[in-house]
Protein backbone atom coordinates (compact mmCIF):
# COMPACT_ATOMS: atom_id res chain seq x y z
CA UNK A 1 0.00 0.00 0.00
CA UNK A 2 3.12 2.37 0.82
CA UNK A 3 4.49 2.26 -2.95
CA UNK A 4 1.49 2.95 -5.30
CA UNK A 5 -1.94 3.55 -4.18
CA UNK A 6 -3.32 4.98 -7.26
CA UNK A 7 -2.90 1.82 -9.49
CA UNK A 8 -5.95 0.79 -7.65
CA UNK A 9 -9.35 2.88 -8.12
CA UNK A 10 -10.91 4.51 -4.80
CA UNK A 11 -13.96 6.42 -3.39
CA UNK A 12 -13.18 9.85 -3.26
CA UNK A 13 -15.03 11.52 0.25
CA UNK A 14 -16.56 14.71 0.39
CA UNK A 15 -15.78 13.44 4.34
CA UNK A 16 -13.26 12.07 6.29
CA UNK A 17 -13.81 11.09 10.24
CA UNK A 18 -10.16 9.81 11.55
CA UNK A 19 -9.02 9.10 15.23
CA UNK A 20 -5.53 9.48 16.12
CA UNK A 21 -4.45 7.44 18.81
CA UNK A 22 -1.13 5.59 20.05
CA UNK A 23 1.04 6.18 23.05
CA UNK A 24 1.98 9.11 24.83
CA UNK A 25 4.35 11.88 22.58
CA UNK A 26 4.23 9.68 20.01
CA UNK A 27 3.36 12.77 18.26
CA UNK A 28 -0.77 12.53 17.74
CA UNK A 29 -1.40 16.21 17.91
CA UNK A 30 1.22 17.64 15.85
CA UNK A 31 0.12 14.72 13.27
CA UNK A 32 -3.58 16.13 13.49
CA UNK A 33 -2.33 19.41 12.85
CA UNK A 34 0.06 18.38 9.76
CA UNK A 35 -3.31 16.97 8.63
CA UNK A 36 -5.21 19.61 8.95
CA UNK A 37 -2.69 21.71 7.30
CA UNK A 38 -3.23 24.54 10.24
CA UNK A 39 -2.34 24.70 14.29
CA UNK A 40 -5.34 23.23 15.34
CA UNK A 41 -4.32 21.17 18.36
CA UNK A 42 -1.84 22.18 21.14
CA UNK A 43 1.66 20.63 20.99
CA UNK A 44 4.68 21.09 23.09
CA UNK A 45 5.05 20.32 27.08
CA UNK A 46 1.28 19.48 27.99
CA UNK A 47 0.03 16.24 26.97
CA UNK A 48 -3.52 15.81 25.67
CA UNK A 49 -5.68 14.76 28.62
CA UNK A 50 -8.89 14.64 27.25
CA UNK A 51 -9.97 14.01 23.29
CA UNK A 52 -10.27 17.12 21.47
CA UNK A 53 -12.09 17.13 17.84
CA UNK A 54 -11.02 20.00 15.14
CA UNK A 55 -12.11 20.21 11.56
CA UNK A 56 -11.50 21.71 8.62
CA UNK A 57 -11.66 21.98 4.48
CA UNK A 58 -8.91 19.92 2.76
CA UNK A 59 -8.56 19.29 -0.89
CA UNK A 60 -12.28 20.14 -1.25
CA UNK A 61 -13.13 18.07 1.51
CA UNK A 62 -14.24 18.29 5.06
CA UNK A 63 -11.38 16.70 7.40
CA UNK A 64 -12.98 15.49 11.11
CA UNK A 65 -9.73 15.14 13.35
CA UNK A 66 -10.45 13.68 16.68
CA UNK A 67 -7.25 13.73 19.24
CA UNK A 68 -7.46 10.87 21.79
CA UNK A 69 -5.28 10.90 24.99
CA UNK A 70 -2.01 8.48 24.28
CA UNK A 71 -1.75 5.54 26.76
CA UNK A 72 1.37 5.18 29.19
CA UNK A 73 3.26 2.55 26.94
CA UNK A 74 5.01 1.23 30.19
CA UNK A 75 1.46 0.51 31.44
CA UNK A 76 -0.10 -2.92 31.11
CA UNK A 77 -4.03 -2.28 30.82
CA UNK A 78 -4.36 -3.80 34.11
CA UNK A 79 -2.60 -0.44 35.53
CA UNK A 80 -4.67 1.99 33.43
CA UNK A 81 -7.54 3.96 35.82
CA UNK A 82 -10.26 2.68 34.82
CA UNK A 83 -11.80 5.83 34.21
CA UNK A 84 -9.19 6.27 31.43
CA UNK A 85 -10.06 2.56 29.77
CA UNK A 86 -14.09 4.19 29.62
CA UNK A 87 -12.88 7.34 28.20
CA UNK A 88 -10.92 5.34 25.53
CA UNK A 89 -13.73 3.46 24.26
CA UNK A 90 -15.77 7.33 24.35
CA UNK A 91 -13.45 8.55 21.99
CA UNK A 92 -15.58 6.43 18.84
CA UNK A 93 -18.91 8.93 19.68
CA UNK A 94 -16.37 11.95 19.30
CA UNK A 95 -16.96 12.12 15.21
CA UNK A 96 -20.39 10.94 14.74
CA UNK A 97 -21.48 8.05 12.87
CA UNK A 98 -18.64 6.64 13.68
CA UNK A 99 -14.54 7.50 12.15
CA UNK A 100 -13.58 5.50 8.84
CA UNK A 101 -10.10 4.88 9.79
CA UNK A 102 -8.11 5.04 12.96
CA UNK A 103 -4.55 5.97 12.74
CA UNK A 104 -2.73 4.38 14.98
CA UNK A 105 0.42 6.62 15.47
CA UNK A 106 3.89 5.04 16.30
CA UNK A 107 7.26 7.27 15.80
CA UNK A 108 9.49 6.46 13.94
CA UNK A 109 12.58 7.06 16.11
CA UNK A 110 12.42 4.44 19.35
CA UNK A 111 12.16 1.04 18.65
CA UNK A 112 8.61 -0.97 18.56
CA UNK A 113 9.18 -3.17 21.43
CA UNK A 114 7.49 -6.67 22.54
CA UNK A 115 5.95 -4.41 25.55
CA UNK A 116 4.56 -2.07 23.37
CA UNK A 117 2.99 -5.01 21.01
CA UNK A 118 1.18 -6.41 24.30
CA UNK A 119 0.32 -2.97 25.59
CA UNK A 120 -0.99 -1.60 21.94
CA UNK A 121 -2.90 -5.20 21.66
CA UNK A 122 -4.58 -4.67 24.40
CA UNK A 123 -6.25 -1.31 23.65
CA UNK A 124 -7.43 -1.87 20.57
CA UNK A 125 -9.58 -5.41 22.39
CA UNK A 126 -11.28 -2.49 23.64
CA UNK A 127 -12.87 -1.51 20.79
CA UNK A 128 -13.25 -5.26 19.51
CA UNK A 129 -11.72 -7.14 16.85
CA UNK A 130 -13.35 -5.25 14.42
CA UNK A 131 -11.57 -2.41 14.86
CA UNK A 132 -8.78 -3.51 13.06
CA UNK A 133 -10.19 -3.20 9.77
CA UNK A 134 -9.96 0.70 9.61
CA UNK A 135 -6.83 0.98 11.23
CA UNK A 136 -3.63 2.29 9.49
CA UNK A 137 -0.29 2.67 11.20
CA UNK A 138 0.77 6.69 10.81
CA UNK A 139 4.62 6.60 11.43
CA UNK A 140 5.65 10.05 12.66
CA UNK A 141 9.14 11.28 12.71
CA UNK A 142 9.84 10.35 9.65
CA UNK A 143 12.91 12.96 9.53
CA UNK A 144 14.62 9.45 11.39
CA UNK A 145 14.44 7.72 8.17
CA UNK A 146 17.26 9.41 7.07
CA UNK A 147 18.34 7.60 3.91
CA UNK A 148 16.96 4.33 4.04
CA UNK A 149 13.21 3.74 3.06
CA UNK A 150 9.96 3.23 5.69
CA UNK A 151 9.80 -0.84 4.52
CA UNK A 152 13.56 -1.38 5.31
CA UNK A 153 12.77 0.15 9.05
CA UNK A 154 10.17 -2.02 9.40
CA UNK A 155 12.32 -5.40 8.34
CA UNK A 156 15.10 -4.22 10.36
CA UNK A 157 12.79 -3.79 13.72
CA UNK A 158 11.88 -7.06 14.29
CA UNK A 159 8.90 -8.96 14.85
CA UNK A 160 6.53 -6.85 16.82
CA UNK A 161 7.06 -3.88 13.93
CA UNK A 162 6.20 -6.46 11.83
CA UNK A 163 3.34 -8.46 13.41
CA UNK A 164 1.58 -4.73 14.01
CA UNK A 165 1.56 -3.92 10.36
CA UNK A 166 0.21 -6.97 9.14
CA UNK A 167 -2.71 -7.11 11.91
CA UNK A 168 -3.34 -3.39 9.90
CA UNK A 169 -3.40 -5.68 6.42
CA UNK A 170 -0.03 -3.92 5.28
CA UNK A 171 -1.56 -0.53 5.75
CA UNK A 172 1.01 2.42 6.71
CA UNK A 173 1.96 5.76 6.07
CA UNK A 174 5.25 8.11 7.34
CA UNK A 175 4.31 11.72 8.19
CA UNK A 176 7.00 14.16 8.63
CA UNK A 177 5.88 16.93 10.98
CA UNK A 178 8.97 19.19 10.91
CA UNK A 179 7.86 19.77 6.88
CA UNK A 180 3.64 20.83 7.15
CA UNK A 181 4.50 22.79 4.04
CA UNK A 182 5.42 19.62 2.19
CA UNK A 183 1.13 19.04 1.20
CA UNK A 184 2.11 15.74 -0.80
CA UNK A 185 2.25 13.39 1.99
CA UNK A 186 -1.19 14.57 3.48
CA UNK A 187 -2.44 14.19 -0.41
CA UNK A 188 -0.90 11.00 -0.43
CA UNK A 189 -2.51 9.47 3.04
CA UNK A 190 -5.85 10.50 2.21
CA UNK A 191 -5.68 8.54 -0.70
CA UNK A 192 -4.49 5.57 1.27
CA UNK A 193 -7.56 6.27 3.36
CA UNK A 194 -9.73 5.98 0.35
CA UNK A 195 -8.49 3.13 -0.45
CA UNK A 196 -9.33 1.55 3.00
CA UNK A 197 -13.32 2.71 2.84
CA UNK A 198 -13.49 1.28 -0.53
CA UNK A 199 -11.72 -1.92 0.93
CA UNK A 200 -14.45 -2.20 3.64
CA UNK A 201 -17.31 -1.26 1.40
CA UNK A 202 -17.93 2.43 2.19
CA UNK A 203 -18.31 1.37 5.79
CA UNK A 204 -17.80 2.95 8.74
CA UNK A 205 -16.97 1.70 12.50
CA UNK A 206 -19.83 1.47 13.97
CA UNK A 207 -20.33 2.58 17.59
CA UNK A 208 -22.17 0.05 20.03
CA UNK A 209 -24.92 2.27 21.33
CA UNK A 210 -25.49 -0.42 23.87
CA UNK A 211 -22.00 0.09 25.39
CA UNK A 212 -21.85 3.79 25.20
CA UNK A 213 -24.96 3.92 27.34
CA UNK A 214 -23.74 1.65 30.26
CA UNK A 215 -20.22 3.23 30.17
CA UNK A 216 -22.19 6.83 30.08
CA UNK A 217 -24.56 5.75 33.02
CA UNK A 218 -21.58 4.61 35.19
CA UNK A 219 -20.24 7.73 34.91
CA UNK A 220 -23.11 9.35 35.95
CA UNK A 221 -23.43 7.29 39.10
CA UNK A 222 -19.43 8.15 39.58
CA UNK A 223 -20.45 11.90 39.18
CA UNK A 224 -22.70 11.40 42.29
CA UNK A 225 -20.93 10.03 44.61
CA UNK A 226 -17.87 11.97 44.06
CA UNK A 227 -19.93 14.80 44.41
CA UNK A 228 -20.71 13.48 47.43
CA UNK A 229 -17.50 12.64 48.31
CA UNK A 230 -16.41 16.25 47.98
CA UNK A 231 -19.23 17.56 50.29
CA UNK A 232 -18.24 15.49 52.66
CA UNK A 233 -14.30 16.59 52.45
CA UNK A 234 -15.91 20.64 52.64
CA UNK A 235 -17.80 19.43 55.42
CA UNK A 236 -15.33 18.19 57.35
CA UNK A 237 -13.17 20.91 56.68
CA UNK A 238 -15.50 23.19 57.85
CA UNK A 239 -16.25 21.49 60.93
CA UNK A 240 -12.46 21.50 61.59
CA UNK A 241 -12.24 25.19 61.71
CA UNK A 242 -15.19 25.38 63.36
CA UNK A 243 -13.80 23.13 66.49
CA UNK A 244 -10.33 25.62 66.27
CA UNK A 245 -12.79 28.57 66.25
CA UNK A 246 -14.40 27.22 69.48
CA UNK A 247 -10.97 26.41 70.91
CA UNK A 248 -9.80 30.22 70.16
CA UNK A 249 -12.65 31.58 71.91
CA UNK A 250 -12.09 29.81 74.97
CA UNK A 251 -8.63 31.01 75.20
CA UNK A 252 -9.98 34.78 74.04
CA UNK A 253 -12.21 34.62 77.16
CA UNK A 254 -9.72 33.06 79.61
CA UNK A 255 -7.13 35.92 79.11
CA UNK A 256 -9.56 38.66 79.16
CA UNK A 257 -11.41 38.02 82.05
CA UNK A 258 -9.93 41.05 83.27
CA UNK A 259 -11.25 43.28 80.57
CA UNK A 260 -15.01 44.95 80.46
CA UNK A 261 -17.58 42.65 78.06
CA UNK A 262 -17.84 45.31 75.67
CA UNK A 263 -13.71 45.38 75.17
CA UNK A 264 -13.09 41.58 75.24
CA UNK A 265 -16.12 40.83 72.72
CA UNK A 266 -14.47 43.27 70.18
CA UNK A 267 -11.27 41.97 70.92
CA UNK A 268 -12.39 38.35 70.38
CA UNK A 269 -13.99 39.24 67.07
CA UNK A 270 -11.12 41.08 65.95
CA UNK A 271 -8.95 38.17 66.61
CA UNK A 272 -11.54 35.69 64.57
CA UNK A 273 -11.47 37.55 61.37
CA UNK A 274 -7.53 37.65 61.73
CA UNK A 275 -7.02 33.60 62.23
CA UNK A 276 -9.81 31.38 61.66
CA UNK A 277 -6.90 28.09 62.12
CA UNK A 278 -3.91 27.63 63.40
CA UNK A 279 -1.03 28.61 61.34
CA UNK A 280 1.77 26.29 62.19
CA UNK A 281 5.20 28.46 62.40
CA UNK A 282 7.45 25.55 61.31
CA UNK A 283 6.12 22.27 59.43
CA UNK A 284 7.45 18.91 58.99
CA UNK A 285 6.52 16.69 56.54
CA UNK A 286 7.70 13.27 55.07
CA UNK A 287 7.04 12.36 51.30
CA UNK A 288 6.51 8.59 51.19
CA UNK A 289 5.02 6.27 48.50
CA UNK A 290 6.61 3.67 45.64
CA UNK A 291 9.28 4.65 43.76
CA UNK A 292 8.73 7.20 40.44
CA UNK A 293 5.35 8.15 42.10
CA UNK A 294 6.87 12.11 42.03
CA UNK A 295 7.75 12.22 45.54
CA UNK A 296 11.01 14.39 44.98
CA UNK A 297 9.39 16.81 42.17
CA UNK A 298 6.60 17.46 44.78
CA UNK A 299 8.83 17.96 47.72
CA UNK A 300 10.13 20.93 44.73
CA UNK A 301 6.75 22.13 44.39
CA UNK A 302 6.11 22.43 47.66
CA UNK A 303 9.64 24.37 48.40
CA UNK A 304 8.97 26.48 45.51
CA UNK A 305 12.96 25.32 45.17
CA UNK A 306 14.28 22.90 42.87
CA UNK A 307 15.96 21.29 46.53
CA UNK A 308 15.29 17.72 45.34
CA UNK A 309 16.85 15.92 42.28
CA UNK A 310 14.65 14.66 39.83
CA UNK A 311 14.89 12.74 36.60
CA UNK A 312 16.53 9.30 35.85
CA UNK A 313 18.10 8.71 39.04
CA UNK A 314 15.96 7.42 42.05
CA UNK A 315 16.49 8.49 45.70
CA UNK A 316 18.48 6.44 47.28
CA UNK A 317 18.50 7.53 50.76
CA UNK A 318 16.39 9.86 52.57
CA UNK A 319 17.18 13.20 51.97
CA UNK A 320 15.95 16.64 54.36
CA UNK A 321 15.36 20.05 52.56
CA UNK A 322 13.99 23.24 54.40
CA UNK A 323 13.07 26.68 53.04
CA UNK A 324 11.06 29.80 54.08
CA UNK A 325 7.45 29.45 52.58
CA UNK A 326 4.73 31.68 53.00
CA UNK A 327 6.61 33.31 55.99
CA UNK A 328 6.85 29.89 58.01
CA UNK A 329 9.64 26.74 57.89
CA UNK A 330 8.89 24.09 55.66
CA UNK A 331 11.14 20.95 56.66
CA UNK A 332 10.92 18.21 54.06
CA UNK A 333 11.78 14.38 54.17
CA UNK A 334 11.89 12.58 50.74
CA UNK A 335 11.89 8.67 51.54
CA UNK A 336 13.58 6.64 49.13
CA UNK A 337 10.19 4.77 47.85
CA UNK A 338 9.35 1.28 47.85
CA UNK A 339 9.06 -1.24 44.76
CA UNK A 340 4.88 -1.25 44.12
CA UNK A 341 5.63 -5.03 42.97
CA UNK A 342 7.32 -6.22 46.25
CA UNK A 343 5.28 -7.51 48.95
CA UNK A 344 7.16 -6.25 52.44
CA UNK A 345 8.68 -10.13 53.05
CA UNK A 346 10.92 -9.69 49.68
CA UNK A 347 12.26 -6.55 50.57
CA UNK A 348 15.83 -6.45 52.23
CA UNK A 349 15.57 -6.08 55.75
CA UNK A 350 18.04 -2.98 56.25
CA UNK A 351 15.48 -0.90 53.41
CA UNK A 352 12.74 -2.05 56.08
CA UNK A 353 15.20 -0.85 59.06
CA UNK A 354 15.75 2.69 57.26
CA UNK A 355 12.22 3.19 56.45
CA UNK A 356 11.27 3.22 60.42
CA UNK A 357 14.48 5.49 60.80
CA UNK A 358 12.35 8.24 58.78
CA UNK A 359 10.13 9.93 61.35
CA UNK A 360 13.45 10.71 63.05
CA UNK A 361 14.93 13.01 60.08
CA UNK A 362 13.10 15.75 61.19
CA UNK A 363 12.89 15.93 64.91
CA UNK A 364 10.93 16.47 67.45
CA UNK A 365 8.57 14.45 64.45
CA UNK A 366 6.43 15.06 61.60
CA UNK A 367 3.22 16.74 61.87
CA UNK A 368 2.24 14.67 58.34
CA UNK A 369 3.11 11.99 55.83
CA UNK A 370 2.20 12.29 52.98
CA UNK A 371 1.43 9.35 50.89
CA UNK A 372 2.11 10.30 46.97
CA UNK A 373 -0.08 8.12 45.09
CA UNK A 374 0.45 8.94 40.69
CA UNK A 375 -3.06 9.75 38.93
CA UNK A 376 -1.78 8.55 35.68
CA UNK A 377 -1.79 5.03 36.77
CA UNK A 378 -4.67 2.13 38.75
CA UNK A 379 -4.23 1.79 42.12
CA UNK A 380 -4.57 -1.89 42.63
CA UNK A 381 -5.76 -4.12 45.38
CA UNK A 382 -1.75 -5.14 45.07
CA UNK A 383 -0.76 -1.42 45.56
CA UNK A 384 -3.13 -1.45 48.49
CA UNK A 385 -1.32 -4.14 49.91
CA UNK A 386 1.75 -2.75 49.66
CA UNK A 387 1.01 0.63 51.55
CA UNK A 388 -0.71 -1.27 54.08
CA UNK A 389 2.60 -3.40 54.84
CA UNK A 390 4.84 -0.28 54.74
CA UNK A 391 2.20 1.41 56.98
CA UNK A 392 2.20 -1.04 59.93
CA UNK A 393 6.55 -0.74 59.98
CA UNK A 394 5.43 3.10 61.37
CA UNK A 395 3.03 1.71 63.52
CA UNK A 396 -1.32 1.84 63.86
CA UNK A 397 -1.40 5.64 64.72
CA UNK A 398 0.80 6.54 61.19
CA UNK A 399 -2.79 6.89 59.74
CA UNK A 400 -4.02 9.41 61.64
CA UNK A 401 -1.07 11.84 60.53
CA UNK A 402 -1.74 10.80 56.50
CA UNK A 403 -2.71 12.33 53.93
CA UNK A 404 -2.66 11.25 50.50
CA UNK A 405 -1.12 13.58 47.93
CA UNK A 406 -2.26 12.73 44.28
CA UNK A 407 0.32 13.59 41.79
CA UNK A 408 0.22 13.93 37.92
CA UNK A 409 -3.05 16.06 38.62
CA UNK A 410 -3.18 16.92 34.89
CA UNK A 411 -3.87 13.92 33.85
CA UNK A 412 -7.22 14.59 35.43
CA UNK A 413 -8.67 16.08 32.28
CA UNK A 414 -11.86 17.56 32.65
CA UNK A 415 -12.53 15.12 35.29
CA UNK A 416 -12.40 16.19 39.23
CA UNK A 417 -10.22 13.99 41.93
CA UNK A 418 -13.28 12.93 43.31
CA UNK A 419 -14.45 11.40 39.87
CA UNK A 420 -11.27 9.97 39.72
CA UNK A 421 -11.18 8.32 43.29
CA UNK A 422 -14.94 6.88 42.91
CA UNK A 423 -14.36 5.42 39.36
CA UNK A 424 -10.95 3.30 40.50
CA UNK A 425 -12.87 0.84 42.62
CA UNK A 426 -12.76 -0.33 46.28
CA UNK A 427 -8.51 -0.20 46.60
CA UNK A 428 -8.10 3.64 46.23
CA UNK A 429 -11.41 4.29 47.99
CA UNK A 430 -9.98 2.17 51.16
CA UNK A 431 -7.26 4.42 50.86
CA UNK A 432 -8.97 7.51 50.95
CA UNK A 433 -11.41 6.39 53.97
CA UNK A 434 -8.00 5.11 55.76
CA UNK A 435 -6.71 8.84 56.02
CA UNK A 436 -10.27 10.14 57.08
CA UNK A 437 -11.21 11.67 53.66
CA UNK A 438 -8.10 13.26 53.72
CA UNK A 439 -6.66 14.35 50.49
CA UNK A 440 -5.02 16.80 47.84
CA UNK A 441 -3.99 16.98 44.14
CA UNK A 442 -0.69 18.50 42.96
CA UNK A 443 0.56 19.40 39.66
CA UNK A 444 3.90 19.32 38.81
CA UNK A 445 4.26 20.42 36.28
CA UNK A 446 2.63 24.21 37.47
CA UNK A 447 4.87 24.56 39.99
CA UNK A 448 4.55 28.43 39.24
CA UNK A 449 0.62 27.66 40.83
CA UNK A 450 1.45 28.79 43.92
CA UNK A 451 -2.00 28.53 45.31
CA UNK A 452 -1.63 24.22 45.40
CA UNK A 453 0.74 24.59 47.84
CA UNK A 454 -1.12 27.99 49.69
CA UNK A 455 -4.32 24.98 50.36
CA UNK A 456 -2.08 22.06 51.12
CA UNK A 457 -0.71 24.10 53.97
CA UNK A 458 -4.26 25.16 55.02
CA UNK A 459 -4.96 21.39 55.10
CA UNK A 460 -1.40 20.71 57.03
CA UNK A 461 -3.05 23.17 59.80
CA UNK A 462 -6.65 21.72 59.63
Amino acid sequence: MENNPEEKESITLPEVRLILIGGRWAGKSSSGNTILRRERFECGQTRTAQSEVRHEIVEGRKLIVVDAPGWKSSLSLTHIPEWNKQQFKLNLSRCPPGPQVFLLVIPIDSAFSVAQKRIVEEHMKLLGEGVWRYTMVLFTCGDYLGGKTIEQHIESEGDALKWLIERCKNRYHVINNKEKSNSSQVTLLLQKIDEIVSDNNGSYYEVDEQTLTIIEKKQREVAERAEKRRRRAEEQRQQMTTLIQGDLCRALGDVQLVVTEKRRSEKMESNLEEKESITLPEVRLILIGGRWAGKSSSGNTILRKERFECGRTRTAQSEVRHEIVEGRKLIVVDAPGWNSSLSLKDIPEGDKQRFKLNPSRCPPGPQVFLLVIPIDSAFSVAQKRIVEEHMKLLGERVWRYTMVLFTCGDYLGGKTIEQHIESEGDALKWLIERCKNSYHVINNKEKSNSSQVTLLLQKIDE
